[in-house]
């Protein structure tokens, strides 16, 4: 049979047919990246600036409910009580919830198997 240029011949396998693959990157160069120790600082600095903002953020946040709830003690007296009994039931009911969706349903089974 004879083959055209646009068409391969039949003999040939479409895998020999095939663009060679790239050759794989030499290890050296994936595992060759270390940090300076300017990289390092630099990435610990802005760690402990993120780590500062959330400490801030959450007692802005503490402060305000603080001030709601003071508020509206004084316009209902026993809110404030009222608030922290819900919120301890809210938080038992919560921790029940995540205890039963995180034990096993079949104790017998792996849970990365079901």
């Amino acid at each position: 049979m004879l083959s055209s240029p646009d068409r391969p011949s039949a003999d040939v396998s479409p895998a020999a047919q095939a663009e060679p693959a790239s050759p794989p990157l030499p290890a050296a160069r994936l595992t060759s990246f270390s940090p300076s120790s300017e990289d390092h600082d630099t990435l610990l600095a802005k760690l402990d600036s993120l780590r500062r903002e959330d400490e801030t953020l959450n007692n802005i946040l503490a402060v305000d409910v603080w001030a709601l709830a003071k508020t509206m003690d004084e316009f209902q007296p026993g809110f404030w009580s009222e608030f922290m009994k819900t919120r301890e039931r809210a938080l038992r009911r919560f921790m029940s919830e995540v205890v039963v969706k995180s034990k096993p349903t079949d104790l017998r089974r792996h849970p990365f198997l079901s």
